[in-house]
């Protein structure tokens, strides 16, 4: 009896052990959670920094492209064929898309790509230039040819500008391109980017304030002070791109840690609800699991103390 009685126990034993086992898998899932989650709230805060920290600092005057307008029209360009001002449709394009060095940016960087690869045509020797790591993965999935510069830091260096200006210059001076534009995303609130395409060369002017009846004295040539002002302005729309850029990449990813925070709360409430099932019936049927074998002992117990 007392053998039987014992493999009973033990038979009871690895009966519990089992219905235990999804209760300790959900323990560990809340617990791995609650882990995620301060992960979550760590990044969001470094984001809203970042977020916060590039809006302080917004580059460059607004008017500074309106200044540019007043000298180049002192200068009469519409009289000087210079490739900087005047677009040559019989060229192929180039094509600049800009991306995210690292993840958490939602559809950001799906929707730049598409938008870049709807710009470009292969058929007419487009060029395609990335910036980011991001983008450049994508479009190696996709076996699409591309050009690949690094992307775009938090501190927007000038060195980072002059990098990606020179060689484009270079290239459309040498009559590769007749068309360059850049396609970003720009900045309107923390909730909202939109993508946008921007062509930098050639520059279409829309005339300055500034006019002069005769031509000025100008050395060393019209043609070389017109391609430094060009230079400037590219400068200048390059930085104001890259710093669009960072903008909406700070904010999607914010935007994209809340709604993962959010998911993970619903996830959280789910797992502790499913715990707490788990233990209040684990707790009712060790309840009556204790009360079924206690009954017998004391009916076997009653009998013995009539019988005596």
């Amino acid at each position: 009896v007392y053998r039987l009685n014992a493999r009973a126990d033990v038979s009871e034993h690895r009966h519990r052990w089992l219905s235990m086992r999804p209760l300790v898998q959900l323990k560990q899932d809340v617990e791995f959670n609650a882990s995620l989650g301060g992960i979550i709230d760590v990044l969001k805060i470094a984001a809203s920094v970042q977020l916060r920290q590039l809006q302080a600092r917004e580059p460059l005057s607004k008017e500074f492209l309106a200044h540019l307008q007043d000298c180049l029209s002192m200068l009469h360009p519409d009289q000087v064929q210079h490739p900087f001002l005047r677009e040559r449709e019989d060229l192929p394009a180039c094509v600049v898309v800009i991306t995210s060095e690292e993840g958490f940016a939602g559809e950001l960087n799906t929707l730049l790509v598409n938008a870049a690869l709807d710009a470009w045509d292969a058929a007419r020797g487009d060029t395609l230039v990335v910036l980011g790591e991001r983008g450049a993965s994508s479009l190696e999935e996709l076996n699409v040819p591309f050009v690949r510069f690094p992307g775009v830091t938090e501190a927007i260096e000038p060195a980072e500008v002059d990098r990606l200006k020179r060689y484009l210059i270079r290239e459309y001076l040498l009559g590769r391109w007749g068309k360059i534009l850049v396609v970003y995303a720009r900045f309107l609130n923390v909730s909202s980017q939109r993508v946008e395409q921007e062509t930098v060369l050639p520059q279409r002017l829309a005339g300055g304030s500034v006019r002069m009846p005769e031509p000025p004295l100008i050395a060393p040539s019209q043609t070389q002070v017109i391609e430094g002002l060009i230079n400037r302005s590219l400068s200048y729309l390059l930085h104001q791109i890259f710093w669009q850029s960072k903008l909406s990449e700070c904010a999607a990813r914010l935007m994209r840690l809340e709604a993962s925070s959010q998911e993970l709360s619903r996830i959280n409430q789910q797992l502790a609800l499913q715990y707490a099932k788990h233990l209040h019936a684990l707790a009712d049927k060790a309840i009556r699991e204790i009360s079924a074998s206690r009954a017998p002992r004391s009916a076997a117990r009653r009998r013995r103390s009539d019988s005596a």
